[in-house]
């Protein structure tokens, strides 16, 4: 863990951010202000985080204090939702991951839009979308409703559903259809001036990503996202509320509690 190198992440403005990343990464293609896109290859995972906080004070080094392997601002927001995702792609940056890191996910995800609309081919060479924007640890959130098989590769590795409300990978799954997933990374209290950081939580999900046998399986084909169609079908839900559908899953015996939050998982997607 690089941790100066952190501290002066969380101390940048957004355009002083997006230069740096410029700067760092050479982007394929970019947006002024809006997005920066790493192209390597088709047919590879994309890593996406994105640059912007919603303090717009940002925190001095002298003011981020550690204790134990937590840190924080002592004078307000530490701006790790979701400069800890943006050190994390820094860090993957030389494997074979494609890059997104957008601006303005915090403002309804100006610069993820702004992406598709401008590169909708390119970005549908990708495999799938991993964003690394989720507070606590050894989790993953699905938005949209991706394939069992893509999310087996992180269940088996042991990482567990959680509920979640928005990020940019929300976007790209709806409008291009491609599986995707979000990864806890160790902040807390995001939004909040009693945010902080985990930083042995973040390693671990950079370690995660570090992978090679999954790299190879996420590179092996395109992941899907399921049509939101099918589970409005198979729960009997409508786009305004829930029928009989729900009441029907109640209803069931419940022999594999495991299986049953999973089903009701995918309902509350289908719902919110």
């Amino acid at each position: 863990m690089d941790k100066n190198y952190l501290i002066h992440l969380l101390t940048l403005a957004e355009p002083e951010l997006y230069d740096h990343i410029k700067s760092v990464v050479k982007p394929s293609h970019y947006s002024d202000g809006f997005y920066l896109y790493v192209h390597k290859d088709n047919n590879l995972p994309c890593l996406v985080a994105h640059i912007d906080t919603v303090h717009k004070q940002k925190p001095s080094k002298n003011d981020i204090v550690q204790v134990g392997d937590v840190i924080t601002n002592t004078k307000g927001g530490l701006g790790a939702d979701d400069r800890a995702g943006v050190y994390a792609l820094l860090q993957l940056k030389d494997l074979p991951y494609n890059l997104l890191f957008t601006n303005f996910e915090e403002t309804g995800g100006l610069g993820v839009k702004k992406a598709i609309a401008d590169l909708p081919e390119l970005l549908l060479e990708n495999t799938c979308f991993i964003e690394i924007d989720r507070k606590g640890t050894k989790h993953y959130v699905d938005y949209v409703g991706a394939e069992q098989e893509f999310l087996n590769l992180f269940e088996t590795r042991g990482l567990v559903p959680e509920f979640g409300s928005y990020s940019d990978i929300y976007d790209l799954s709806s409008e291009l259809g491609i599986a995707s997933v979000n990864l806890a990374c160790g902040y807390y209290n995001q939004h909040t001036p009693t945010e902080s950081l985990n930083l042995k939580e973040l390693q671990s999900v950079i370690d995660f990503l570090k992978s090679k046998s999954l790299i190879e399986e996420l590179s092996a084909r395109q992941y899907k996202a399921e049509p939101m169609r099918l589970w409005y079908d198979e729960f009997g839900i409508d786009e305004f509320g829930m029928e009989e559908g729900y009441e029907d899953m109640l209803d069931e015996p419940i022999d594999d509690y495991y299986d049953f939050y999973k089903k009701f998982h995918r309902l509350y997607k289908g719902w919110f």
